[in-house]
């Protein structure tokens, strides 16, 4: 058996090493990699910035125009929470709802609304991660349901028109101008159609699907819907882009590496140092010895390595967020 005095001494000073190792090695890493998750979070701040002042305003004017189709705004329509499936439940068990699409797109639209409002100065212009991932599934939602190959955005049109029949729809329906803007709001298909044209005139945007000097961009039709969806998928990239590595994910692993510190200094430190005193002569009857010893040995040990294995799990996935900060 290994004497006592060796072993506990030497515990106690690989243990020492280790632990004043990783106390600078992860105290030094704190700061800079704090300082670089709020150089990310201010770039995320102003793309969301951008973002919201760009296109709150076409949202409210499509929110308007999806609303003329005979939607009932109902509460639920305002939950967050609800899925497609949920809505359509709630719309077909709705009395008061004489359209089937228009209150889903109408609700997803109100959700980008107002998630853009609150990217204000009251939340510091950012928005929570599940905040985020709401907002891009509503946009990606709106972009495939008014994709120019998905014929089921006919029961919008259906929804905003006229018609008495489906069989009346014309094949040409998704560049067809369907809004009547002889309804209550303040012309907004004019709106939505300038908005069009300023947008591609200012940024000579090549990936549309169409040319934005088409004809078909009126604002009266679907077309002009999925265009002003198009620039909204394309924008939210690069929000997306900035929304990692930020100080709104970030869970700092130095308090964990302090707890671990702390455990591995009292069980790798402390106690094998304890049994290097020599007791008094009064209380030599509470001194270990033999089995009870190397039984004693064992515990410290394995006690120390569990301590020393959470340590360096923890000094390990900070030093990985790190390196993923500076991949970004």
């Amino acid at each position: 058996m290994v004497n006592p005095a060796y072993f506990f001494s030497t515990l106690a000073q690989v243990s020492a090493t280790i632990v004043g190792f990783i106390i600078a090695f992860s105290v030094g890493l704190y700061p800079l990699e704090r300082r670089r998750r709020e150089d990310r979070t201010d770039r995320l701040r102003k793309v969301l910035r951008d973002f919201r002042d760009e296109y709150k305003g076409v949202v409210q004017v499509m929110s308007l125009i999806a609303h003329d189709g005979r939607v009932t705004t109902k509460a639920y329509l305002k939950d967050f929470s609800k899925d497609v499936d949920e809505l359509r439940d709630e719309i077909d068990n709705d009395d008061d709802q004489r359209s089937e699409d228009a209150p889903i797109v109408w609700a997803h639209l109100y959700r980008i609304d107002e998630l853009l409002d609150r990217a204000s100065a009251e939340n510091d212009f950012l928005l929570l991660p599940d905040e985020l991932d709401t907002l891009q599934n509503s946009l990606n939602w709106l972009y495939s349901y008014f994709n120019a190959n998905n014929d089921s955005n006919k029961q919008f049109y259906f929804e905003l028109s006229d018609l008495f029949d489906k069989d009346d729809i014309p094949k040409n329906y998704y560049t067809n101008d369907v809004y009547d803007s002889g309804s209550g709001a303040s012309n907004p298909e004019g709106n939505l159609r300038q908005w069009i044209r300023v947008e591609s005139d200012g940024r000579h945007r090549s990936w549309l699907t169409y040319s934005a000097d088409d004809s078909g961009i009126s604002g009266r039709n679907l077309f002009s819907f999925a265009t002003v969806l198009e620039y909204m998928k394309q924008d939210f990239d690069e929000v997306e882009a900035r929304n990692t590595g930020t100080i709104l994910d970030y869970e700092p692993q130095i308090k964990y590496i302090i707890r671990g510190v702390l455990g591995t200094s009292v069980l790798g430190v402390l106690l094998p140092m304890l049994f290097l005193f020599t007791p008094p002569q009064t209380l030599n009857t509470l001194f270990v010895s033999g089995w009870p010893l190397y039984i004693a040995e064992w515990i410290i040990l394995v006690l120390t390595a569990v301590a020393f294995v959470y340590l360096m799990y923890h000094v390990v996935k900070q030093f990985k967020q790190i390196s993923e900060i500076n991949r970004g």
